[in-house]
């Protein structure tokens, strides 16, 4: 099976729209509509439901979906690996972060990596911990900063963060007491990011605390503008503070205080693409050389 038609198919279904998949992968909107009635020719039956709003993937399509995705994945490893024994140095990194204050990291490592491979393409997207581990056993991604999954990848760990206490700057409490973990169910919490796996939503698993819910936030940045506006508190990673600080916040380190283990998750070695393999072999070197970009400055605030 032509693997680039199989990169076609997914990039369809990922965007809903032919015309969209073909200007994202350079193809006419003729030559990508003729490409998907060529391998549904292929496989003997629709892949694609069309309509005049798009297209979404039939049920068999859905069945073969995790195949085709390996089918993808296995052709832009067969190319790479080609052009890696011509000589050639190019490729993509495929990187996430959960915590936009690793962005600063990232950065350094990306631009220095660049200067080395110009002609290898770094991605960053930012998402949950749970759905970028996922990313990296689907192979979507080779490499992500986050706070620790079980899963089959490396690991290597980063300086430890905590959780805080994030409450009105009116809140009866000076910035240098300790926020009692239980009091979450009690006083009115905003619900960070609803029904993901967030740090928060098992920091209160973990201390068998049923917050008090009474509103939803859906990240860090609504969540601080609620708490400033005085609609409640709520519970969030001393890496965000200073992310989504507010002066109308503040930041109590709470009692007991849970830890979370971040760090970077990679793919095995065996499943690295050369560029991938290059990218991890250059950041394990820069964590020699450059301790300091993985130590992200945390609010002065949280530290008290």
């Amino acid at each position: 099976m032509d693997t680039e038609k199989c990169k076609a198919l997914l990039t369809a279904v990922h965007t809903g729209n032919l015309t969209e998949a073909a200007r994202k992968l350079g193809y006419t909107p003729s030559g990508m509509s003729r490409m998907m009635d060529a391998l549904e020719q292929e496989t003997g039956f629709p892949l694609l439901y069309r309509s005049r709003s798009g297209v979404s993937p039939t049920a068999e399509c859905d069945r073969l979906l995790p195949l085709i995705e390996e089918l993808s994945r296995l052709g832009d490893l067969y190319k790479e690996n080609a052009e890696a024994i011509q000589g050639l140095d190019v490729g993509d990194v495929r990187i996430g972060t959960a915590y936009p204050t690793y962005y600063s990291m990232i950065g350094k490592i990306a631009a220095e990596f660049s200067e080395k491979h110009p002609k290898i393409r770094i991605e960053i997207e930012e998402d949950y911990s749970s759905s970028l581990v996922q990313g990296v056993e689907e192979h979507r991604l080779d490499f992500c900063v986050i706070s620790r999954r079980d899963g089959n990848f490396e690991w290597i760990p980063l300086p430890k963060d905590h959780m805080v206490a994030w409450v009105p700057a009116s809140f009866p409490l000076s910035e240098g007491d300790r926020f009692p973990i239980k009091w979450f169910e009690k006083e009115p919490c905003i619900e960070l990011s609803h029904s993901q796996d967030t740090d928060n939503a098992r920091a209160f698993r973990a201390c068998r605390i049923t917050p008090n819910y009474t509103k939803t936030a859906m990240n860090a940045y609504s969540a601080a503008a609620m708490v400033e506006a005085g609609l409640g508190v709520t519970m969030s990673n001393a890496l965000f503070t200073d992310t989504a600080g507010r002066s109308g916040v503040k930041v109590l380190r709470l009692d007991p205080e849970p830890e979370v283990d971040i760090g970077i998750a990679i793919a095995p070695k065996d499943q690295l693409s050369p560029s991938a393999l290059k990218f991890r072999e250059f950041t394990v070197r820069c964590m020699k050389e450059h301790a300091e970009w993985f130590r992200p400055k945390e609010s002065t605030s949280a530290r008290k």
